[in-house]
């Protein structure tokens, strides 16, 4: 593509690593499989589809297995949960420390039961798909960091299926 240019050495290597670049999106470590052990385990996000108008996000991803020792790789056919962000979809709102941001509950709300003398608190709730754009329009953050983060939540909360065999 650049044969006609001459190229320094190091502007050579940032070209092999784009050129080397795998095509997913993500992968996170997961966990041993409990009935592959002797496997490294991650999820891989491969791709995603977005309808911005709707509010939706389907995530498309693989479970993959790593021999211990070196690179090879292979994917089962495992049961895999759907991951999807649609409008009723919800996140927990952190702070900068990463923690989700509590509130109290307000005066005489019905849900409220608290301890005597303490008062009662929650977590705060936002929509998760305009959370995450809300994130990188106003707080810079990178779009494959939240992919990483919401990954991150999704293995833990669907981590008995992931593991089904």
């Amino acid at each position: 593509m650049n044969e006609h240019l001459q190229i320094s050495e190091q502007l050579a290597l940032v070209l092999e690593k784009i050129e080397n670049m795998p095509s997913f999106l993500a992968e996170l470590p997961m966990d041993a499989h409990p009935k592959f052990p002797q496997y490294k385990r991650f999820l891989r996000v491969e791709d995603m589809d977005n309808k911005s108008k709707n509010n939706y996000i389907h995530f498309n991803y693989k479970q993959i297995f790593r021999e211990e020792g070196n690179d090879n790789e292979f994917e089962l056919n495992l049961p895999s949960p759907e991951w999807v962000v649609y409008a009723e979809t919800w996140s927990y709102m952190r702070g900068d420390n990463g923690r989700p941001l509590e509130a109290p509950l307000k005066e005489n709300y019905e849900g409220a039961i608290p301890m005597e003398n303490e008062e009662a608190i929650t977590k705060v709730r936002v929509p998760s798909y305009k959370y995450m754009l809300w994130l990188m329009k106003y707080k810079n953050a990178q779009f494959l960091e939240l992919v990483k983060g919401y990954a991150s939540d999704f293995i833990r909360l669907n981590i008995n299926k992931l593991n089904e065999v």
